[in-house]
């Protein structure tokens, strides 16, 4: 019986060495108990317990995705992709493909964190001067003062909220579709979303492929992990295709997943030599460096942005 998931939720850098630890485990050779416990000497806090658990649970007779679920260290996504590599007896590598792809996630956006603290540290201590003059002189008094500095900070903290709700959006079961479909419209948002989805779908869909699933099957894996978003609909779409006869390339295209011709021709020269996952597996590495593109992109222009705003706060005179 399956094990109920449980409702933790693990950050990327935490199931990027979940994954890749326990893959090198079992692909080793070592027992599922053992390949965990060696994981636990990785991991810390929380993650370091759950796998404790899970540990002891593959000695109880639990299988070793089950353990994972159960602690919630499988991401929901992930699941039914892990399923089908563990029946096809390729967890060890599912995992440790899985685990490379959210650790270069983490690693994309830990970079871009590091680049906003000084930028940020600047931008706050703007805020909190900026009006001290005018206190001072007293043409502004401490409620003026107060609710000024406060309006900003809101204003501050809703971006960033509105940041990491963008990412959380992107790495967790995914937005409804109308938020989808409205963010992709967005400059820079857009083609952000685009490659993350793509990517994810792309690996998804490698790894299914790889492991012996169906084409229509692995369509029909995707739908059902991801119900009431954009990928779900993008794979019903997907999934009419194939039932009326096309091939899982031009299926994707008439669904929108194939953002490029070249794309469409790598698929197309992959399908036709029988080699259709390592297409995919090719798309899921161009999206992820095109992610890195962009991320760069961010680290540069995102604290030139702040500096900018800064420089204009203090030019108009604070008030």
């Amino acid at each position: 019986m399956r094990a109920r998931s449980s409702r933790l939720s693990f950050p990327d850098a935490e199931r990027a060495l979940v994954y890749i630890a326990a893959g090198r485990g079992l692909s080793a050779g070592l027992p599922p108990d053992r390949a965990l416990e060696a994981s636990v000497e990785l991991a810390h806090g929380r993650t370091a317990a759950a796998l404790r658990s899970c540990a002891a649970l593959t000695r109880r007779g639990t299988s070793v995705l089950d353990a994972l679920a159960s602690k919630g260290l499988v991401h929901p996504l992930d699941r039914a992709v892990l399923d089908s590599a563990e029946q096809a007896g390729r967890l060890d590598a599912a995992l440790s493909a899985l685990g490379k792809h959210y650790e270069s996630r983490h690693q994309r956006f830990a970079r871009l964190k590091g680049r906003m603290l000084l930028p940020g540290f600047i931008l706050l201590v703007a805020i909190l001067i900026g009006p001290l003059p005018g206190l001072v002189a007293g043409s502004v008094s401490a409620g003026q003062y107060l609710l000024h500095i406060t309006g900003l900070l809101t204003l501050v903290a809703l971006v960033v909220y509105l940041v990491y709700i963008i990412r959380g959006g992107t790495r967790a079961r995914g937005w409804p579709a109308p938020i989808t479909r409205a963010a992709l419209h967005l400059p820079v948002v857009g083609q952000i979303v685009s490659l993350e989805l793509r990517a994810t779908a792309y690996s998804a869909l490698h790894l299914m492929l790889s492991s012996g699933i169906p084409a229509l099957d692995a369509v029909r894996i995707l739908r059902d992990s991801a119900q009431g978003t954009y990928r779900s609909e993008q794979m019903n779409r997907a999934e009419r295709s194939l039932l009326a006869g096309a091939t899982l390339t031009a299926a994707l295209a008439d669904a929108g997943m194939l953002k490029a011709r070249t794309d469409e021709a790598i698929m197309l020269a992959a399908e036709t030599a029988g080699r259709i996952e390592s297409g995919f597996a090719h798309l899921a590495s161009a999206c992820a460096a095109e992610l890195e593109d962009w991320h760069r992109g961010l680290a540069v222009w995102v604290p030139a942005i702040v500096y900018a705003l800064v420089a204009g706060y203090v030019a108009a005179g604070f008030f």
